[in-house]
């Protein structure tokens, strides 16, 4: 333990040394200081009112600045927001006072959770923190709510006060009148009708010389969503709103980085009536903007006079502008080297930043020089046996592992989900011929799509073919191979099996019915062959010698092969990208959108790269799409290269510690180590 934690010293020493700037094209400090930011827009909508009309969806919260007074407003009701008039008569109700603030704040919450409709706050008068409900512009309005509280157990009065200079400028009242919410300035979440218009994000009412200015902050996607919908050509047709996209997001970027915030966008209605066409017109587009002269573009099209014989955006711009070029923000804008240290002879590991339009990703890389033979590559599964997890950490420490890295997809109680090999031995078979990591026993990589049958066969050419391994059936007719793996004893089932246990190239016993289970050789195996016309096995009888072979397409047993992880899809095949989710039958859930990911691949020069990108954590990292993974893999000179298991999975450990941040904690199932050689 000493000389391990002598090595991370030395590790983190060298990780805090180097920070390196890799080259990106050359794009504004504007966007990326936009992009930093999380893309946000602040759009002035109204000003000059003297009282406004909001309609409430669900979940709408109002506040002050940093949120120590909020309430809800209830769903689907009106309210009113107006300034304060000084001098008024208004009332409240005094529901308790004490001296401890702890206690005047539980009360406070208690009072919220059963009369959400209405403000409660905090007083302190006289060192006693005094819990009241209100202000009632009426004194019958406060009188009622009093009953109420004093019914559900409080003792009330009701008190008359006057509006003066330490009031809120602003007030929300119900449609009765009543106040609800007092402050200078008003913050809104949640959805809201004004003006027969829908407004989503952060709203703030505030006054200016006594009149009501509006603003509205809102993600730039909500803005290109509206926009289209406002500014939409008088057509169905989806090129042209995909050009209509293209020339939005690139006028309204330029507006957004060339002034100052808060922005006007009179054609800016909100989200109302947002159409499925529309939002599949801006995302299809996603990131691309029009250039000219090295400036984004603001031009316009009057698309009653464009040619509809037209197949792509590309093609209506190209026709209707002169030297323009579309560009694609949706790459890197910043990277960044924070580390490139050795972690053994051969060994290296590196963490990239990166600012990408869609916000920062941190990539971590381990990079294994194979030719220096130094290492061994394998895979694991968690305790040794079909079914378990266990944390990464635990599982490199007990083995002895330089670096250890998430495995391929597994069920929740650990079962592999694809084809698992560990030192020679088959632990479960292929999943929908996915891409699968070979390390043959002299330690080449191998990346594919892999297909594999067992085969049992004696002396005379009797065979059986064997389905899958360490599993229940799938049918009636399957015959499964059990080992060591999957436990000391094979599965009962209510049905007729036979079962051949074989140990060191001899068949030791057959047992033929229903309930029965034998002993596993820990050397060897059992067949278990379901529902099958005995005689056709006749020749399979104890003592008789027999000889197992795994067979693979491709040829991996040809090739030695004695460690396999799998996982897929499959991400770059003879050095081009080709994401294959769909082909090997993966859920969208993991082959769409940005998350967490892990990626093994294999350069040109034969180093074996691990690369993970974290993910779902906004202000680190908001992950990669499987083809920006692919992509950059490409940037890596890899020339094959195959998807893990992503989100929580995806983990990386180096000397016992931990060195990316994954989303959240996970028990794995399954593993990929790397060791020294002894």
């Amino acid at each position: 333990m000493k000389n391990k934690n002598i090595y991370f010293v030395i590790f983190l020493i060298a990780f805090l040394l180097l920070t390196t700037t890799l080259h990106a094209e050359n794009f504004s400090t504007s966007l990326k200081n936009f992009v930093s930011n999380g893309k946000k827009v602040q759009i002035k909508l109204y000003n000059g009112q003297s009282d406004l009309r909001i309609f409430t969806g669900t979940n709408v919260e109002i506040s002050n600045l940093d949120k120590s007074k909020r309430t809800f407003l209830a769903k689907n009701k009106e309210y009113i927001i107006e300034p304060y008039v000084k001098g008024q008569p208004v009332w409240f109700i005094q529901v308790f006072a004490t001296e401890e603030q702890n206690k005047a704040e539980n009360i406070k919450e208690d009072i919220k959770n059963n009369f959400s409709d209405y403000e409660v706050r905090i007083k302190l008068v006289d060192d006693l923190y005094k819990v009241q409900v209100g202000t009632f512009n009426e004194e019958l309005a406060a009188e009622k709510v009093s009953q109420n509280l004093n019914n559900a157990g409080w003792k009330t009065w009701v008190i008359e006060s006057e509006t003066g200079e330490e009031s809120s400028q602003l007030v929300v009242k119900d449609k009765q009148g009543n106040n609800v919410f007092e402050n200078g300035t008003i913050f809104c979440e949640g959805v809201i009708s004004l003006r027969d218009n829908l407004y989503n994000g952060k709203m703030q009412f505030k006054l200016e010389d006594g009149k009501i200015e509006v603003l509205n902050e809102i993600d730039f996607l909500t803005l290109e969503y509206s926009l289209l919908l406002e500014n939409k050509p008088d057509t169905n047709n989806l090129t042209f709103l995909k050009t209509a996209a293209v020339l939005n997001r690139s006028r309204v970027l330029s507006k957004i980085l060339n002034e100052t915030a808060p922005y006007k966008f009179p054609q800016y209605q909100g989200i109302s009536g947002l159409s499925e066409i529309v939002k599949v017109a801006v995302d299809k587009t996603s990131a691309k903007v029009i250039y000219k002269d090295n400036s984004l573009f603001d031009g316009t099209v009057d698309f009653k006079k464009v040619n509809r014989n037209h197949n792509t955006f590309e093609s209506v711009l190209f026709s209707e502008f002169d030297s323009i070029e579309i560009r694609d923000l949706d790459t890197t804008l910043e990277e960044t080297k924070l580390v490139d240290s050795n972690i053994d002879i051969g060994l290296k590991y590196k963490e990239i930043r990166q600012l990408t339009w869609n916000g920062p990703r941190v990539i971590s890389i381990v990079d294994l020089n194979t030719l220096k033979g130094r290492h061994k590559v394998t895979s694991f599964i968690s305790n040794d046996k079909i079914e378990g997890l266990s944390s990464l950490a635990d599982v490199a420490n007990q083995k002895g592992a330089l670096v250890g890295v998430n495995g391929g997809f597994y069920t929740s109680s650990g079962t592999p989900l694809g084809i698992v090999m560990i030192d020679g031995v088959m632990v479960s078979e292929p999943l929908y011929n996915r891409a699968a990591l070979g390390i043959t026993k002299s330690g080449e990589i191998l990346i594919d799509n892999v297909k594999w049958r067992g085969l049992l066969k004696t002396k005379n050419n009797s065979h059986i073919i064997i389905d899958a391994v360490n599993r229940k059936p799938n049918n009636d007719g399957e015959i499964i191979l059990y080992n060591s793996f999957f436990g000391e004893r094979t599965p009962q089932f209510n049905q007729s099996t036979t079962e051949i246990v074989v140990a060191e190239n001899r068949i030791l016993e057959v047992d033929k019915g229903e309930l029965i289970n034998n002993s596993i050789p820990k050397e060897g195996f059992v067949i278990k062959i379901f529902n099958s016309d005995s005689e056709s096995y006749s020749s399979f009888e104890p003592g008789k010698e027999v000889e197992y072979k795994n067979i693979f397409s491709p040829n991996w047993n040809q090739e030695d092969v004695v460690s396999i992880m799998g996982g897929g899809p499959k991400l770059i095949s003879e050095g081009e990208v080709t994401v294959t989710g769909q082909a090997e039958n993966f859920q969208s859930d993991i082959i769409q959108g940005r998350a967490p990911r892990t990626a093994v691949g294999i350069t040109e020069d034969d180093h074996l790269l691990f690369v993970m990108v974290d993910g779902r954590q906004p202000e680190l990292s908001v992950g990669i799409t499987l083809n920006n993974l692919a992509q950059y893999l490409k940037k890596l000179n890899v020339k094959e290269a195959m998807n893990l298991d992503g989100g929580d999975s995806s983990q990386l450990v180096i000397r016992g510690y931990t060195f990316n941040s994954p989303s959240g904690y996970r028990e794995i199932g399954t593993g990929i180590l790397i060791k020294k050689v002894n």
